[in-house]
């Protein structure tokens, strides 16, 4: 029962990271290079174990929050999860106040104009420092640990649960990724098109992600006092 818990409350936050257009838009540049499935495969690498890596960092270092009594609330873990929400509304406010006008002509960051001319190796240290350090991805991966420690689950279902969150945070990337192997010629048009679309308005759908994923956290961490 524990275990179902768990993965339940860290379903929202792995989603919210697939589905972030700054995790789609450098797939679908990279399945739209000229080498693009070697590039397409060592993003995948490091992104998966960029994400591993947070999670289970969160998950060992929260270990070591005092563990109440019964019935006891969780102040430390309340806090956290609390000030974790506050942070990603903050975000969620700049995303929102960095957005285009419908009429202005959509642009992406400088680095990504280089994605053209990366090799695997730099793809997979690409996709590292896109799923690790990125202060949103650490938010919601610190989130999840904090949310599996707090379940007092054995080291298998530790494993289990840290392995659901990769995979659903990771769902976009390995999505696309297959998809581009099974049928290069098929995947050119659906990506031009998801890649103009995300361009334009990721500020809008990271914004309204970021605030209410922020305020479940602070809902979360009430429930824990």
């Amino acid at each position: 029962m524990y275990l179902f818990h768990a993965i339940g409350d860290i379903v929202a936050l792995a989603v919210v990271i697939a589905i972030s257009p700054f995790t789609v838009i450098p797939v679908v540049l990279m399945l739209l290079s000229p080498r693009a499935k070697a590039v397409g495969g060592g993003f995948t690498i490091g992104w998966l174990v960029g994400i591993a890596l947070v999670v289970s960092a969160a998950v060992a270092l929260a270990q070591f929050i005092p563990e109440p009594g019964p019935a006891e609330s969780q102040p430390i873990s309340a806090v956290i999860l609390i000030l974790l929400g506050v942070a990603l509304i903050g975000l969620a406010v700049r995303s929102w106040r960095n957005r285009k006008a419908e009429d202005t002509e959509a642009s992406m960051p400088s680095w990504m104009s280089k994605i053209d001319t990366m090799g695997p190796v730099a793809a997979a240290g690409l996709g590292f420092l896109l799923a690790a350090p990125k202060p949103k991805n650490l938010i919601l991966g610190v989130s999840a640990g904090v949310a599996i420690a707090s379940a007092e689950l054995t080291i298998g279902q530790n494993v289990i649960v840290i392995a659901v969150y990769v995979v659903l945070a990771s769902l976009s990337v390995l999505g696309l990724v297959i998809a581009y192997f099974v049928s290069p010629a098929g995947m050119l048009g659906p990506l031009e098109a998801l890649r103009d679309w995300l361009v334009k308005y990721n500020s809008v759908i990271m914004g309204a992600l970021m605030l209410l994923i922020g305020f479940v956290l602070i809902g979360e961490g009430i429930g824990h006092l």
